[in-house]
This record gives C-alpha cells, structure tokens and sequence, in this order.
C-alpha cells in the first residue's frame, strides 16, 4: 500500500514538473518570439528610413546568423513607372560583388586539377585559346596578381566604360557611355569579353595605352583596384575548363545552391522581376531610368542576384564550403580563397577583409560591396559573430556627388547601417 502511494506521488510530481516545463518552455518561446518581431519592426524602421535618404526606388535585405537565414524582405520598387514592388528575389545588378563567384569558381577549378593560381595568365591565353596580349613587363603576370589586384593592370576610365552596352552581344547594340558622354567609345568593336580584353590589352588595338592602361610597377608589387584585371580572371575559366565563366558557375554553384534568380546572362532571368538601374540626372534633379545594361567585362561586376539566393551563397562561404548537405569548396579551398586573419585591409581570391569602425561597434568583416551605373549593393559577414548581412539597392551611390567627401558621407552612413543590420543579425539568432 505504502509503495503503491509512493509510485502514485511520483507519477504525480512527474507529471507537474513536465507540465512545469512545458509552460516555462512556451512562456520562453513566446517570449523569443515576441523579441523576433520587434527586432523585425527596427530593421524595417531603419531600411525605411535608409531607402528615403538615399532616394533609391528599391532596395532588398537579408540576414544570416551562423547556417540560416534569420531575416529577408524587400523594400520599395523595382521601377517607378510599374511600382512593382522589391522582394527577396528580386534580381539586382551585383556590381563587384561579382568578383566573389569568379573567386569560387576559380578555386573550384583549381580542386579539380584544371587551374592553378600560378599559372602565367599570358601564357595560358596563348597557350589554349591562341589569343597574344601585349606584355609591357618581362615578368609574367600570374593569375594569384589578377585575383589579387597586383597584376599591373589597371582600368583607364577614358575606356574602361566604353564596356557598358545596351542590347544583344551578338546583334544590334549600342554603346551605354556613348549616349551619356561623349563619343568616346568604338560601337564597331565586338562586345564579347575576349573583343574587349583584346581591344584594351593588344598594342595597336582601339583602347590600348600601355601608360593608361598599366601601372608602372612590376606584377606582384602593387596594389590598385582593377575590374578589367577581374574579367582577364574570369577568361581564365573558359580556357582551363572549356566552359565559360557564366556557364561553369550555373553548373557548380548556382543550381546546386537553388540560386534560381541568379546569372551572369540577362536572357537567364524574369526580365520583370529585375530591379530597373536608376541614376541622378543633376538638370532634372530626378532619378532616371536606365535600361537593363550589359558589360564587355562581365566577370568583374555583370551578375544579377537576389537577396535570398545571395544569403545562401554567403552562408555557403560562411561555412566553409558546405550548406544543408551541399558541398561546393573544400575547406581548404575556402581557407585559401579568404583573407588572412591580419587586422586592416587585405584581399585574398577577391574577397577582401575590411575594417569598420561604426558609431556602436569596431569591426573586421570580410565580403564585398559594389558600386555601378544604377545599383549599390553589400554582401560581407563578420567571422568573430558569425552573423552576415546582404543589402541590394537600384539607385545611385554618387546622387550626393562623387567628391571625396560626399562619398565618405555616403560611406560612413551605410556602414553604420550594416552595423545594426549586423547586432539585429544576432539577435534574432538568440
């Protein structure tokens, strides 16, 4: 009898502690969640108020904390006249994020035994594609320079933007410079990506000038920023691989990470679902239009991409290679393609690290941004949080004036942003 109302008072003390427990562990998810939506509330306040100020039509967030996505929605249009509205898929011009799918796709090849990052670059175009460039140094360029910005080349803007073009590569075409500038650029040249390095690169050529297009320091020496270096890098995948750039990351990249509304080629994509480039006209005062434009060097900066599909992708990298069951680098390979841990500035395959020192926090983070005609855009997480943010717009970086300090402003403003979109980052992680 006494073991029986034993047995009874331990079933009953069972029942009342999982009870307990049930309750507390409802009144904590409850309570996480309630945190979720306001912290949700801030970052839509603080887009908000972001898209305002920088006058842009459209703009599109996500944020991810160590392997998921924790927040992503768009804001704002993707084109005044439609007033369809920014989504999480919307497609953007990437700009220079760019530059971080030539990196992984490099450094695949490279785990596959088809490139190295020593191979002389000239040699190789020569070699495999029989395509001879002007070499204005004895010492070869290599392909760690191009990926790297220390190959010498550098971008010369009296023709760097004859590469921008509106219209098919193949048929009719019309220079995107030409009709906001002078007539500056060559609408007779191809402009395919291998017409244009050979235009800029081959003496004799249209937009050759060995003292315009190269700096004078020797390969390997100097750093300075080079978009036509960054497409020269991207050419190297066609010629180890026999696929084109475009190509090769589809295949080992975008479709394994379900990157559906992501392509270096504007006829992959839902032309209605891209997010129509806007400038400041300063006769108007307005923001015009531009059409959905092409690039010559399209590795450097021509990817278009969602905040979602970019989410993925960065969380990919985050993870050393590897996200929900999908392998797409070593870890090795991701160790390598990144910066070293050194504080300051430094690049790595493309990738580049940099410090921010923002109003509540001092940071290294380690992405990229970019800047182009009609489109500013982010993708950079910070490795000591684990937490990451992409920020997408079609406006203009330079609607303030392209003055040093204008874009220090501008500069100094949005970092302060992706400083909190980085602290909301973690905490709806908790």
């Amino acid at each position: 009898m006494l073991s029986n109302k034993f047995t009874h008072k331990n079933i009953v003390a069972s029942i009342i502690f999982f009870v307990t427990i049930l309750l507390v562990t409802a009144c904590q998810s409850h309570s996480n969640s309630a945190s979720h939506e306001k912290t949700k509330k801030k970052i839509r306040e603080t887009v908000t108020a972001t898209l305002k100020k920088d006058l842009s039509p459209g703009m599109a967030v996500a944020l991810v904390n160590k392997e998921k996505i924790v927040f992503s929605q768009g804001f704002g249009v993707t084109n005044f006249d439609t007033q369809r509205a920014v989504t999480a898929d919307t497609s953007f011009w990437l700009a220079s994020i760019s530059k971080t799918a030539i990196a992984v796709s490099i450094m695949h090849a490279r785990e596959k035994g088809l490139l190295d990052l020593d191979v002389d670059v000239y040699d190789l175009l020569e070699n495999q594609a029989g395509i001879s460039l002007s070499k204005p140094f004895e010492e070869p360029i290599l392909l760690k320079h191009l990926v790297s910005h220390t190959s010498s080349i550098v971008d010369n803007y009296d023709y760097y933007f004859c590469a921008f073009y509106v219209g098919d590569e193949n048929g009719q075409h019309y220079s995107l410079q030409n009709k906001f500038d002078t007539n500056t650029c060559d609408e007779t040249l191809p402009v395919t990506l291998v017409g244009y390095l050979k235009a800029y690169l081959s003496e004799g050529q249209p937009y050759y000038s060995e003292q315009g297009n190269f700096s004078q320091t020797k390969p390997g020496t100097h750093y300075e920023y080079s978009n036509v270096g960054a497409a020269l890098a991207g050419y190297t995948v066609k010629v180890s691989t026999g696929l084109s750039l475009a190509d090769y990351a589809k295949t080992h990249i975008f479709d394994p990470l379900k990157m559906n509304n992501t392509s270096w080629r504007l006829n992959d994509l839902d032309q209605a679902n891209i997010a129509t480039p806007y400038v400041w006209d300063d006769d108007t005062n307005k923001l015009i239009p531009l059409p959905l434009y092409s690039s010559s060097t399209w590795p450097d900066g021509g990817l278009r991409s969602s905040a979602n599909d970019l989410a993925k992708y960065l969380l990919m990298v985050m993870n050393n290679g590897e996200i929900d069951n999908i392998r797409i680098l070593s870890t090795d390979s991701v160790q390598k393609m990144l910066p070293t841990a050194d504080k300051g500035f430094g690049v790595g395959v493309f990738w580049q690290k940099v410090k921010i020192k923002a109003a509540k926090n001092e940071r290294i983070l380690i992405g990229h941004d970019g800047g182009e005609f009609g489109a500013y855009t982010y993708m950079q997480y910070d490795p000591e949080k684990q937490v990451g943010v992409v920020l997408l717009a079609n406006g203009d970086d330079e609607i303030y004036g392209d003055s040093a300090s204008a874009q220090l402003t501008w500069s100094v403003r949005h970092y302060n942003l992706i400083d909190k979109l980085l602290d909301y980052a973690k905490d709806l992680g908790k």
